[in-house]
């Protein structure tokens, strides 16, 4: 088992999305909408809880969690991104720092764009 931490600082080129705070909170409180696991909406409270804060930024990329979790939204129609994302929010329960957060959803927009 990879350790999260691995990619810190190694991530090139981020995917840059700019999304206003409204826009952030609207879409991601859609995705509490969603047909997910208890421990995955769990972890997923905790994301949206922290958006607007530094909590989910990473520094060691320059990542903002908030703008990936956003960007889910586009996706949350298909299902196999969905199996995806909801098995990336379970797997964050090992540790749910703004690295891990980062580092798994934008490895699934990676996946799936």
């Amino acid at each position: 088992m990879l350790n999260t931490h691995y990619y810190d600082g190694k991530i090139e080129h981020p995917l840059i999305f700019k999304y206003q705070l409204n826009e952030k909170l609207e879409k991601c409180h859609d995705l509490c909408l969603l047909n997910l696991s208890s421990q995955a909406l769990h972890n997923l409270n905790i994301i949206i809880s922290q958006i607007g804060t530094n909590r989910n930024y990473d520094i060691t990329n320059n990542i903002d969690g908030d703008d990936l979790l956003t960007e889910c939204w586009l996706y949350k129609d298909n299902d196999c991104f969905l199996i995806e994302f909801e098995y990336q929010l379970v797997d964050m329960s090992t540790g749910i720092c703004a690295q891990g957060i980062c580092h798994r959803l934008y490895q699934l927009l990676l996946a799936f764009q």
